[in-house]
């Protein structure tokens, strides 16, 4: 698996780059073509990222200290040739799959590789496109739904489950007159209070961990509307999804100012403790906002994802490369580094599935050869 080559269009976010840079494009025939090995989110345990493929039931991870690309499995009791998971999230040695298009929530342990499953509720005609969003707070897994219109609560201990469902459901008539989901991926905790931003209006969500009460505000111009939150320790920030601007909104006087940028279109906003960050999304730019000075720039990158794991953001562009970049130094260096990775042992594993590989720039048609002739 070859390494894409650096690109040369704009600049990177600011921060150092320490980690690897990896190129994922990989196709599959099953039913159509598919891009396998993007991803849109990330958990780290130990030295390895973990990413659940975009398109297919695959997860794999990348070992950041030997820069080797392995297959992990996928997702038991659902096809192979379906994405069904979003986002993936590190509970101590476990990995939480929240389900996308899953019928269930999966948790794998990476230390004895078994696996539970809870059945997610089937609610009226929402299959697919469940949940983009979750955050565990005390031991309690909260799963915030996309076109769902509950908010699911999974007791990570006992694995009981509760439904909330008149949060959400005030947002059901948007949802089906702007045909998007009702919540994204960004969110934003403060205290035991969870905040999310709605897709398909203006409004943002606050809602209680501990008693489960909630409240909807207005914020910002009625048409307006959101694809993420984050909170900087004193305004919120609101990123445009098509339509209006960046939003930054005090909850302690309820007023709010708007960013102009040309950019409408952003997969949300995280805070890394210096820098907002606005991921573009498709061929959107992206827009960084230096907090102590409020200094705006912009570079010509779009994402696939855009998060921030405690220490370090880590990225995936919109051409399938991970990347890992330092928060601790803002003055930006270069230490890309390609990985060249023997992709044979790699696609055995999709040919032990029947799954149909083509030559591209990536996957060279010596190893699908070799992996033919290995079967």
């Amino acid at each position: 698996m070859e390494a894409l080559k650096e690109d040369k269009i704009g600049s990177e976010p600011s921060g150092r780059l320490i980690g690897v840079r990896v190129a994922f494009n990989v196709y599959i025939k099953s039913g159509g073509y598919f891009m396998i090995l993007r991803a849109e989110s990330c958990a780290r345990i130990d030295s390895k990222y973990y990413f659940m493929a975009v398109d297919i039931n695959v997860f794999y991870s990348v070992n950041i200290d030997t820069h080797e690309l392995l297959y992990e499995g996928n997702i038991p009791n659902e096809d192979v040739d379906m994405y069904r998971g979003a986002k993936i999230i590190g509970y101590h040695r476990d990995l939480v799959f929240i389900p996308l298009n899953s019928k269930y929530v999966s948790i794998y342990n990476v230390d004895i590789k078994e696996w539970k499953q809870i059945e997610v509720q089937n609610l009226e005609t929402f299959e697919n496109d469940k949940f983009f969003s979750a955050y565990i707070y005390k031991d309690k897994l909260f799963l915030i739904g996309a076109s769902y219109p509950a908010i699911m609560i999974l007791n990570l201990k006992d694995y009981s489950v509760l439904y909330e469902k008149k949060m959400l459901g005030e947002r059901i008539k948007d949802c089906k007159e702007k045909l998007d989901c009702i919540i994204r991926s960004d969110i934003a905790c403060v205290g035991n209070q969870l905040y999310i931003a709605s897709c398909v209006s203006n409004h943002v969500g606050r809602f209680n961990l501990d008693d489960y009460s909630w409240e909807w505000y207005s914020i910002g111009k009625e048409v307006y509307r959101y694809s993420g939150i984050a909170w900087d320790g004193k305004s919120f920030w609101l990123a445009p999804r098509y339509i209006g601007n960046i939003v930054k909104w005090n909850p302690d006087n309820d007023e709010y100012e708007e960013i102009v940028t040309d950019n409408r279109n952003f997969l949300g906003v995280i805070y890394d403790g210096k820098q907002l960050i606005f991921p573009g999304a498709g061929n959107n730019e992206t827009v960084i906002i230096e907090k102590e000075n409020n200094s705006i720039k912009k570079i010509e990158k779009s994402y696939l994802f855009y998060l921030n794991n405690g220490e370090n953001n880590v990225a995936m562009t919109s051409t399938g490369e991970f990347i890992i970049y330092s928060t601790g130094d803002l003055l930006h260096g270069s230490l890309k580094k390609s990985v060249n990775t023997d992709s044979s042992e790699f696609l055995q594993k999709f040919f032990e599935q029947n799954a149909v590989f083509y030559e591209n720039g990536y996957i060279k048609m010596k190893d699908y050869i070799k992996n033919l002739i290995d079967k």
